[in-house]
């Protein structure tokens, strides 16, 4: 028989690399230096630095995490003239 739903999330609750990102969800699971989501930050230090590790952009502004001077929050438009705060 087919993997169930319980061999799923097992695989994707066990972290073998320690990186934060559950096996089955991990570019390499037996390196917490890959990068599953292509942004050049290692999963590791997206986990430790509170960005999410399996997203490229984390505040969800469209700026890769990489580059994002904040990336835990997207940038706003207080004024609401379309132009983001600088």
């Amino acid at each position: 028989m087919g993997s169930s739903t319980g061999e799923y999330l097992f695989a994707e609750l066990a972290d073998t690399d320690d990186d934060g990102v559950g096996d089955f969800s991990d570019a390499d699971p037996l390196d917490p230096y890959s990068d599953s989501d292509g942004d050049s930050l290692s999963d590791i230090d997206e986990t430790n630095d509170g960005t999410n590790p399996l997203h490229p952009h984390t505040d969800g502004d469209g700026i890769e995490d990489s580059v994002d001077p904040d990336p835990l929050n997207p940038p706003a438009d207080t004024d609401g003239d379309g132009v983001d705060d600088a």
